[in-house]
């Protein structure tokens, strides 16, 4: 899969604009602050229904309309598949919210959209799943999963809302306990099939990642993905029950998937407290070619792959290596921002990498 078009309306500090892609690498290049990096995010949002910069929609509208009620924008892609050409258009207004349509027809639900157009991201921002706390290493394993497994996604949205309504309760003066039983009996079955989910997935994805870490780094260190679970599926109902008191008095849930953890680990030790800097980075960038590659097995077709200053963020051997196996035929299409032509072009002649430039 590929996209063939992307227009942009009153997105960020593009009042509209138009780009031509196509199969293979090409390169969005400018000064910094020209809008490179919302180019990319555009084309997340198509994939995604959603930003990979930011948690909010309301930080996408640009900034001049921040308190104007009637402010929306609109994004627009032609995308390529086995021959077959779709339309998405996705438009987010103050008013009406969120808009999704295929082919000019209402999508039922965001959902049933995810993985439909799969994307990977790598850029700067990876490094707050390493430096950051457990909700952004959470949500790199929610995202990978639901984009091949709406179950999954399905489990996690209803499991989201239950734990919502969950705490709200606990918060009440006179909590009725008979009701509690009543949520939990629906929330205790959703929890264990994520927990399983996550699980399984792992057992199979650490391969997958730690081969190309090896890859990557050359080093023979050891990579290690560890799921860290407050309760795990066989013991999960009897410590949820335990915990019953616990949250209570802290007025929250205070075990379960939305809690737990994803620790990354080198040669046995923390990423974050032992390893460098380029350690850290080739860690991540590791992380994101195996979900590539894990994606295209799943899905059928490889996802387009984002690459947002990779490089100003990693020294050139690694550089090198990412784009050789960005050109190895695993990956269709590649879309990278850089603030200066010369120099990616340079980089891409001497890969012998054919690049289409757009100019910001």
């Amino acid at each position: 899969m590929h996209l063939n078009t992307l227009h942009l309306v009153q997105f960020r500090n593009h009042p509209e604009r138009k780009f031509t892609f196509g199969p293979g690498v090409h390169a969005l290049v400018g000064p910094n602050g020209c809008g490179k990096t919302n180019v990319l995010d555009a084309v997340h949002y198509l994939s995604m229904t959603k930003s990979f910069l930011q948690s909010s929609d309301q930080t996408s509208f640009p900034w001049e309309l921040a308190d104007d009620p009637s402010a929306f924008f609109m994004l627009e892609g032609q995308l390529e598949h086995n021959g077959e050409r779709q339309q998405v258009y996705l438009s987010v207004s103050k008013a009406k919210g969120k808009v999704l349509k295929w082919n000019q027809k209402n999508a039922m639900k965001l959902a049933e959209h995810i993985g439909r157009f799969p994307t990977v991201v790598i850029a700067p921002q990876d490094g707050s799943m390493v430096t950051g706390g457990s909700d952004g290493r959470r949500r790199f394993l929610d995202a990978l999963i639901s984009q091949y497994d709406s179950l999954y996604l399905d489990s996690l949205v209803r499991y989201h809302r239950s734990i919502l309504q969950r705490n709200s309760f606990l918060k009440s003066e006179r909590p009725d306990i008979g009701f509690l039983h009543a949520m939990d009996e629906q929330i205790i079955p959703l929890a264990v099939r994520i927990l399983e989910t996550r699980l399984d997935f792992l057992d199979v994805f650490m391969p997958v990642f730690q081969s190309y870490y090896s890859q990557l780094a050359q080093l023979g260190e050891q990579p290690v993905l560890r799921y860290e679970a407050g309760a795990l599926p066989a013991q999960f109902q009897e410590c949820w029950q335990q915990a019953t008191s616990a949250d209570f008095r802290a007025q929250y849930t205070t075990i379960g998937p939305h809690r737990d953890d994803l620790a990354f680990e080198l040669k046995g030790h923390t990423l974050k407290k032992f390893a460098s800097q380029g350690q850290q980075k080739t860690y991540l960038v590791a992380l994101k070619l195996a979900e590539h590659a894990f994606l295209t097995k799943k899905l059928g077709t490889p996802p387009v792959l984002l690459l947002d200053d990779v490089f100003d963020k990693l020294d050139p051997e690694r550089v090198r290596r990412l784009l050789s196996w960005a050109n190895s035929g695993e990956v269709n299409q590649v879309i990278l921002t850089d603030t200066g032509e010369q120099k990616v072009a340079e980089v891409l002649r001497k890969l012998d990498i054919q690049a289409q430039f757009h100019e910001l």
